[in-house]
């Protein structure tokens, strides 16, 4: 939950590959905050992804009401060097998050904490 608007907020974003083939071309996208990976900023993980392992993006952002939205992703099923493996379809998934505001705004005496962050964990398989 938010202080106020205008607080400073970071969305995770967590792609984890829970099947049994590489997945490349992996995108991002969510609509309501209006981005896809190539405006987050890449943490960690590699392409083509192996089964059992994640990327992680994260978008840094300043929240001005409570909002509630959906992240999507898909990936090509791959082999290891990351070629299209004929015949098996794109996995693809999607999350919410939502993102309250507290009614109250801040004291004069309450200390400023850190960005709070979301992690929309987007399992593909």
């Amino acid at each position: 939950m938010a202080d106020v608007a205008t607080t400073p907020i970071t969305y995770c974003f967590v792609v984890t590959n829970t099947g049994e083939t590489y997945l490349n071309t992996i995108t991002i996208s969510d609509t309501t905050l209006n981005v896809t990976d190539q405006q987050m900023t890449f943490l960690s993980g590699t392409q083509p992804l192996e089964p059992g392992k994640s990327l992680v993006y994260y978008l840094e952002t300043t929240l001005t009401a409570p909002l509630v939205n959906t992240a999507n992703t898909e990936g090509n099923p791959s082999n290891k060097d990351g070629t299209d493996l004929p015949g098996y379809s794109n996995p693809k998934d999607s999350d919410d998050a939502q993102v309250e505001m507290d009614p109250r705004a801040l004291e004069e005496t309450d200390e400023p904490t850190q960005q709070k962050r979301l992690f929309l964990p987007l399992i593909t398989r």
